[in-house]
């Protein structure tokens, strides 16, 4: 075993890893970086220059623009453009040929930053793919890196933006706009004001540092922050999971009381026995053993209620709701019902062939929905009444449903509804399960601040006359502004900067106090705001096995879809269980089989708590948001001793989760990921991830979204990896970029083609540390960093199948900040490398242990803050 020779300045040529991705997310919230509004720009980059790419508007038609590959499926014209007199568009109607247009080369540089900008609109088909290439003074290429124009925004003119840092040995680059033939046969995009600069690489990192702190830096030591035993600062994990754990309620009612029999629908009847026993003063509903059926989503909404099988081995739930070809049923709404402000219009059909869907009111168009990418295998269309409100008023309004396939059908269907400003309302869940935990959501308006809440402050500040009350439950948002995406990189349309829930403790006046320090900053200048939510409080799901039915009958699925990126079927895209509007709330002995969606799912809540449950496979495993195992929109859950198999993504994070602990699972054939939007301080610990399965994994074992992800966005500050055992196809850890202060301990990695560590851009201050990483067919250097990941530990880290040089910086001018006790080993030992042994061998656990001093820290530090 030999020491890794110190890595200083490394000048070999970047050799990029290209990442074709085909996932889904949801449309969700994000959440909140360390940057303030006193320091609103990026600075890794210093000024921009024109780099002069020839007619990048097409003002001059054709010129310095190369057709010869577009075999007549492209064209400079007037209907393409954006601005100006012409625009590129490509275009087939009937068949499926590759297209391709290649712009002139124009000189390149060596570790300048580069960055594409363009307009472009999907009138039809799935899009179109474009590259940034740079070649060296002989005409070889020596990267490209990929840009989308994608059907997200619809048939809007959208902005695009790539950024690449040129390799060693650029001479020369060029854009290549690629129309490949594996997508639908036809399709129409357009594209025009392509805008090329460059940039000086400043080696800096692309916002003020602030989640990376030393032990000794007691002064800048937070009421979030944990020195933990090692020396090193964590987040605070006390918070996660139900407080107090999860409590063994007695069986107060039987639903054999009730009526049900083995091989009964029970769907009513779980509903009916929730409420009363809740109205009882809260208890446990027995199920008992026995295989019954859901021939509809069971909603609950009542607190203090666990529904309870008789084992995972003995009760069994069929979830067999499912909508005939040609129906459209509108959801838990009757003909002539009256619906409050915060309810919901929601309708369900078949969802084989799907193409579009409409809500209207008379000749109103109220909502709508066309297939595009991220469409998954949608069956539903709803709409807020707060919105309906908006546009027919109060009164009884007659709303149609209005489904349309690819040969043309559609189905319609009308009902009658009283729409009322001061009408209570009934919650639905954000994501249809078989079975619903659900609160009621946001409740009033929603409130603004007046002055900026910190990271690590317990105070919100507010105008008073808010009507807020200590008990009250709120939210609290930070949107995604101008200024924040600018400086992180977010280009996603839908998502907010940050989110929470917390409870309040007291209130004076305008001055509010929440029971937990905030994680992230909420800036006033941003547009944060708080809202009261109504939320279902400490109910649980147990000891039952939940399956849902594959639709019988249905014609063969055939084949994919380059929308859905899966086959059409008829099966619902329905999770199993979904907790929406949730505090406290918990799974344990449950197991998921055959979901249409995701296993368990937990957007919008608060303290949930998952354990000793198996998920396996998703019926449907297309893109959109389907086959995930984790948190959305989550804060501060547990999840605990659970197995997966046949996911796509797991343990998944997304859309400003943070706080969670996903520690002591094994997830066969899906990759870890922070899959979208901005998640900050969670934990994966102890886990077995195996990434290489086939049902939609990336195949890297650890990844994290970036800038360049478009849908995805970047991720966020201080997420931590302890002691977990990794196997990937490709990357061990491939982040692409917003990743500040990354704490990656402990653990051992092993892939069968690709590296130890990827990270593109704005991503720095990581701690990585006491690391075993195995490369049975290295991708050489094992370590490649992006030209602002500044500030980047790598210590006591061993590395097997690799030779120097171990670490690469893109642009060849940055450094390690500590670089000790590495070692690497070409040759890989039999058996293979054991995991490593931390000296705390679980961080989450010594947390637990240390609560009460972890919380009087917290105190103190909040005590000696200075309020403006």
């Amino acid at each position: 075993m030999r020491s890794v020779p110190p890595s200083p300045v490394i000048l070999a040529g970047f050799v990029s890893l290209f990442l074709a991705i085909s996932s889904g997310c949801d449309r969700a919230p994000v959440a909140s970086p360390s940057p303030t509004s006193e320091n609103p720009a990026a600075a890794s980059l210093g000024s921009a220059h024109s780099a002069g790419l020839p007619n990048g508007d097409f003002e001059a038609g054709d010129f310095a623009w190369d057709f010869s590959n577009a075999k007549d499926l492209a064209k400079v014209g007037v209907e393409a453009m954006k601005n100006g007199r012409a625009g590129l568009r490509i275009e087939s109607l009937v068949d499926d040929q590759d297209a391709a247009v290649v712009s002139a080369r124009v000189p390149a540089e060596p570790a300048k930053a580069y960055h594409l900008k363009w307009n472009g609109r999907v009138l039809d088909g799935s899009g179109t793919t474009l590259f940034l290439r740079f070649f060296d003074r002989d005409g070889n290429e020596l990267l490209r890196e990929m840009g989308r124009v994608t059907t997200d925004h619809g048939n809007q003119w959208t902005p695009g933006s790539l950024r690449v840092v040129a390799p060693a040995g650029a001479a020369e680059l060029d854009v290549l706009i690629q129309r490949t033939g594996n997508r639908l046969p036809k399709y129409l995009v357009d594209l025009d004001d392509f805008e090329l600069s460059s940039n000086p690489i400043l080696v800096q990192a692309p916002w003020p540092p602030t989640y990376k702190i030393r032990a000794e830096q007691t002064e800048r030591l937070t009421a979030a922050d944990v020195v933990g035993p090692d020396g090193y600062v964590y987040p605070d994990w006390t918070w996660a999971g139900v407080p107090g754990g999860i409590p063994r309620m007695p069986v107060v009612l039987h639903l054999a009381d009730l009526g049900a029999k083995d091989g009964d629908n029970i769907s009513g009847l779980l509903e009916q026995a929730a409420a009363q026993v809740s109205a009882q003063g809260g208890g446990a509903v027995e199920i008992g053993a026995g295989t019954f059926y859901l021939d509809e989503p069971v909603v609950i909404s009542s607190d203090k209620v666990a529904i309870r099988g008789a084992g995972a081995d003995q009760t069994k739930l069929l979830f067999r709701y499912h909508i005939p070809t040609g129906e459209l049923r509108f959801f838990r709404v009757e003909d002539g019902e009256e619906l409050g402000p915060a309810s919901t219009i929601e309708f369900h059909t078949n969802p084989r062939n799907l193409v579009a869907l409409e809500m209207k009111s008379g000749n109103t168009t109220l909502t709508q929905r066309s297939r595009r990418d991220h469409w998954g295998n949608t069956f539903s269309l709803r709409i807020g009444v707060d919105k309906a409100l908006e546009t027919l008023g109060e009164g009884l309004h007659t709303i149609s449903g209005i489904a349309e396939y690819e040969d043309g059908t559609k189905v319609e269907r009308s009902i009658n509804l009283r729409l009322s400003r001061g009408f209570s309302s009934k919650a639905l869940p954000s994501q249809l399960g078989a079975i619903n935990l659900v609160g009621q959501g946001p409740d009033g308006s929603r409130l603004p601040l007046v002055s900026d809440t910190r990271r690590g402050e317990n105070v919100i500040r507010l105008a008073q006359g808010h009507a807020l009350q200590a008990g009250d439950r709120i939210t609290i948002v930070a949107p995604a502004s101008a200024r924040w995406r600018e400086l992180v990189g977010h280009t996603p349309k839908w998502g907010d900067q940050a989110q929470n829930i917390h409870e309040v403790t007291a209130v004076d006046d305008g001055t509010v106090t929440i029971n937990q320090p905030v994680r992230t900053n909420f800036l006033a200048a941003d547009g944060s705001y708080v809202q009261k939510v109504l939320l279902i409080s400490g109910s649980g799901l147990e000891g039952f096995h939940l399956e849902q039915e594959v639709v019988p009958g249905q014609p063969p699925p055939g084949p994919k879809h380059p929308h859905t990126l899966w086959y059409p079927i008829d099966d619902l895209w329905t999770s199993g269980v979904t907790f929406s509007y949730a505090w406290g709330c918990w799974l344990t002995g449950v197991n998921v089989r055959n979901t249409g969606r995701n296993a368990a799912y937990f957007p919008f809540t608060k303290h949930s708590e998952i354990r000793d449950c198996v998920f396996e496979d998703s019926l449907f495993k297309g893109g959109g948001g389907t086959g995930y195992v984790g948190f959305e929109r989550s804060w501060d859950g547990l999840m605990e001793k659970v197995q997966t198999k046949g996911m796509r993504h797991g343990p998944n994070l997304q859309w400003s989760a943070a706080g969670n602990v996903i520690r002591n699972s094994r997830f066969l054939g899906s990759d870890g990921q922070w899959h979208a939007g901005w998640t900050l301080e969670n934990l994966f610990e102890n886990n077995f991830i195996d990434a290489r399965g086939t049902g939609g994994s990336y195949g890297h074992g650890l990844y994290a979204s970036g800038p360049s992800s478009g849908a995805h966005g970047p991720q966020g500050p201080r997420n931590v990896c302890y002691y977990n055992d990794v196997v990937a196809r490709k990357d061990c850890l491939h982040m692409l970029g917003g990743n500040e202060g990354w704490m990656i301990l402990h653990n051992r990695f092993t892939t069968g083609d690709g590296r130890a560590i990827y990270a593109k851009e704005k991503s720095f201050d990581h701690i990585i540390d006491g690391n075993v990483f195995v490369l049975k067919q290295a991708q050489l250097p094992p370590v490649v960093l992006g030209a602002d990941s500044v500030g980047v530990e790598l210590v006591n880290n061993a590395f097997y199948g690799v030779t120097p040089p171990v670490v690469e910086f893109v642009g060849g001018q940055t450094i390690l900040l500590r670089d000790e006790g590495n070692t690497w080993q070409e040759e890989i030992p039999r058996p293979a490398p054991e995991r490593p042994t931390p000296a705390v061998p679980s961080i989450f656990q010594w947390q637990r242990d240390h609560t009460a001093e972890i919380r009087a820290a917290a105190e103190s530090r909040l005590s000696k803050s200075v309020v403006p």
